[in-house]
């Protein structure tokens, strides 16, 4: 339930994360991904008919497709979602892609449903996954991390005013 900040070069650049969401894409994933292999060397046996050789090396492609998909959301993607914080703006991490967003395009972060959103000024919102859960709503960190978020943005924006 803690925030990890991580500095990445000479000077200190915050990242926002949640150590829980990591973990549970891990533990969720990684036996759901062991059981689909399983599944996937079953459809591999043997069959009688060439129909049946064919629909079982099709269903077996999938499925290890399918395996390697969760391995690389809970290993390569999972520890990556949050939010990163530069000088030069913003960098949010999601499950599939990464957007850059600039100080002077964002408007603000808030807290809906549990969720951390990234508001930016043409009013679009971008949501931020791995900063919040219901559970961390109810215990108020999911706020604290909006709230630390949005005073980043009330400094950098000074800043760049000044």
């Amino acid at each position: 339930m803690s925030v990890t900040t991580i500095p990445r070069r000479s000077d200190p650049v915050p990242e926002f994360r949640t150590a829980l969401a990591e973990r549970v894409v891990k533990w969720f994933y990684t036996p759901s991904s062991v059981f689909i292999v399983l599944l996937a060397i079953v459809a591999f046996a043997d069959g009688e008919s060439p129909v049946g050789v064919a629909v079982r090396l099709l269903l077996g492609c999938f499925l290890l497709l399918m395996a390697a998909g969760l391995l690389w959301v809970a290993w390569v993607r999972g520890p990556k979602l949050g939010v990163i914080a530069d000088a030069d703006g913003i960098l949010v991490q999601t499950w599939l892609r990464t957007q850059r967003f600039a100080w002077p395009e964002l408007s603000g972060f808030t807290v809906d449903q549990g969720a951390v959103f990234v508001l930016c000024a043409n009013g679009s919102r971008v949501m931020a996954p791995g900063l919040g859960t219901t559970r961390f709503a109810r215990s108020g960190r999911t706020f604290e991390m909006a709230e630390e978020l949005n005073a980043l943005l009330a400094s950098r924006t000074s800043i760049s005013r000044s």
